[in-house]
């Protein structure tokens, strides 16, 4: 198992451990540079604005092949879970229209 997540999973099982701080697990600032960097890329793209977050971070960064695939693996996770949810939206809004008479769609 990696280190890094190796320490932030026993902190997680330590009920001794109030706050978990990230990026105390890393052990140096080249690593928390690159755990800042990861999260200001993820925080561009949002599922209702792909093109200009992938537009706005190819304009801010220098990334390699294997960082582009990254990315594009990350859109993948969107698309997959706004299908996911659509598909609950969908089951939950034909229940509620159907014979249920039981409290609508939140039961």
């Amino acid at each position: 198992m990696a280190q890094i997540l190796k320490k932030i999973i026993d902190d997680l099982d330590n009920d001794e451990v109030e706050v978990l701080n990230i990026l105390e697990c890393f052990e140096n600032e080249s690593e928390k540079e690159l755990f800042e960097k990861w999260v200001k890329i993820y925080f561009t793209i949002t599922p209702f604005n792909i093109k200009n977050g992938l537009k706005e971070i190819v304009k801010s960064h220098t990334l390699t092949n294997e960082e582009e695939i990254m990315i594009l693996s990350y859109v993948k996770f969107f698309e997959r879970r706004l299908m996911d949810l659509k598909g609950d939206v969908d089951a939950r809004t034909e229940k509620f229209e159907s014979e249920d008479n039981g409290g609508g769609m939140f039961v």
